[in-house]
């Protein structure tokens, strides 16, 4: 079983899941018709109830929130302004426990939060580097007959950076990956060896500062031109001390960038993105599937002739995946938010849009106990400001069984949902300019039903079948011998 962190959810209501399937080794694309959804009062009576807002006192964005085994949460994110790296940890209620943040020498962000086996955390983010120019000169004129001389260099901007923390937040240890180019790190999960599967992504660029001189004199100008080269997918393994064992990058010919990877059931990785480098469009979503060595076992792209945008990935228990992003392909608004279904070997089996005339994303999306799925991300369509949190439950088959929007005084999104420990779903994101988590009333139809743990587990939290057998094994006994005594008793002369 995987051992990315923690929709934690009591022992006793946990089901072992066990998957075993062939993946081919091939790779091709699909276009196809994607099914829109209507909205009306009934999907909205029938959502759960907000149960209670949290929001940090000063500026930042959230982006990403799991559940920990104390049964509080844990939230990441960035503070606003000269931006760091910002770790909150709550109470089951929402009450701050504590917060911290993590500095560098420039501009840092985070991204991505789990909860490791020994009850501490670990953050995906990215570190900036300050701009230090490297000298070099070229010389070319342009079709005016002026004379341009450029001195510049091919520097990184920012790294991907590995934060370990204990159970406090405090630090342990941090890596930094990267070179002369410009890493972001989007997706972070512990693996079944207790190292770690990071992704993000390289993006290539060239940054000049140049002066332009006319007939022999030097202008008082300054020109910066930046020339972009393109991006690529990366993909990391560390082990528990967050030492890289292996990279493995996935690109083309333009710009292929990553939003989420997953350790998946059989040992490997699901990685969802964009790329313009494949697919049927400008832009499509690009859906990667590795071994547990980072090699390539297969690819799909989804899209059609506009711009499509996978943001977040799931195994399924079918051992299939569920994809959120957006579409402006497809639907009824500029952007409408996109929910795809696949087989295991990535094959569309439905896909849905839901929107309106305005655009409406999707940012996270993941599995609740009854099958059906929860998905956040903002709508503009149905905002009374700029943007509003939207929240859609469907059903299995991808239809919507109701939606909610929330709104503050401001612009409001959402980044990250999971279901919680009470059949609930928490959503974490950012409201008027402020870290922020949203948690609702249980779902009625999901209460009692054993809760869907296929990926993103806590280490050890999830028993193992043999664990599940020990322990069924020892509670026959007990039971026997409870019996043999009660009966003894009965029959005693």
């Amino acid at each position: 079983m995987t051992k990315c962190i923690a929709r934690a959810a009591p022992i006793l209501l946990m089901v072992p899941l066990l998957f075993t399937f062939t993946v081919p080794h091939n790779a091709t694309g699909g276009t196809y018709n994607a099914q829109g959804s209507s909205l009306d009062s009934e999907d909205v009576s029938s959502a759960p109830a907000l149960q209670w807002i949290y929001t940090t006192d000063g500026y930042g964005f959230g982006a990403d929130v799991r559940q920990t085994t104390d049964g509080g949460y844990i939230l990441v994110g960035s503070t606003l302004g000269n931006p760091d790296v910002w770790l909150v940890k709550t109470d089951a209620d929402g009450h701050e426990i504590w917060s911290r943040t993590f500095a560098g020498d420039g501009s840092e962000y985070g991204s991505s939060v789990r909860q490791t086996a020994d009850g501490g955390y670990i953050i995906a983010g990215e570190i900036g580097t300050p701009y230090v120019p490297i000298k070099g000169q070229t010389t070319s004129s342009n079709s005016a007959g002026t004379d341009t001389e450029s001195q510049g260099t091919e520097t990184g901007d920012a790294d991907i950076w590995l934060i370990k923390t204990d159970s406090d937040g405090e630090e342990i240890w941090s890596q930094r990956f990267g070179g002369e180019e410009e890493e972001e790190s989007r997706s972070v999960c512990q693996t079944s060896d207790n190292g770690y599967i990071i992704v993000g992504h390289i993006t290539t660029r060239e940054e000049f500062i140049s002066e332009v001189s006319v007939n022999g004199t030097v202008e008082d100008i300054t020109l910066e031109i930046i020339q972009p080269g393109g991006a690529a997918i990366w993909l990391i393994k560390t082990d528990v001390n967050g030492n890289e064992i292996w990279n493995k990058t996935f690109s083309g010919n333009s710009y292929d960038y990553s939003s989420e990877v997953r350790q998946t059931a059989g040992g490997g990785y699901i990685i969802v993105g964009r790329t313009s480098s494949y697919g049927a469009g400008k832009r499509d979503v690009w859906l990667i599937k590795t071994d547990a060595n980072g090699n390539e076992i297969w690819n799909k792209t989804f899209g059609g002739s506009a711009n499509d945008t996978g943001q977040s990935v799931s195994q399924t228990t079918d051992s299939g995946y569920i994809i959120t992003g957006y579409t402006t392909s497809y639907g009824v608004g500029e952007e409408d938010l996109w929910l795809i279904k696949t087989d295991h070997d990535g094959n569309l089996i439905w896909s849905k849009t839901f929107g309106g005339a305005d655009d409406d994303f999707g940012t996270s999306v993941c599995q609740t106990a009854s099958g059906g799925y929860i998905v956040a991300g903002y709508t503009k369509s149905f905002s009374d400001r700029l943007s509003d949190v939207w929240l859609i439950k469907t059903d299995a088959d991808g239809n919507m069984t109701w939606h909610q929007t929330f709104d503050a005084d401001g612009n409001e999104y959402g980044s990250s949902v999971i279901q919680t420990a009470d059949w609930g779903y928490l959503v974490a994101g950012q409201s008027s300019s402020r870290m922020m988590l949203l948690k609702y009333q249980p779902d009625s139809v999901e209460v009692g039903i054993p809760l869907k743990q296929v990926d993103d587990l806590t280490p050890g939290l999830m028993p193992s079948l043999a664990t599940w057998l020990l322990v069924g094994g020892i509670a026959a006994a007990a039971f026997s011998i409870i019996a043999y005594v009660f009966w003894r008793n009965r029959h005693r002369p």
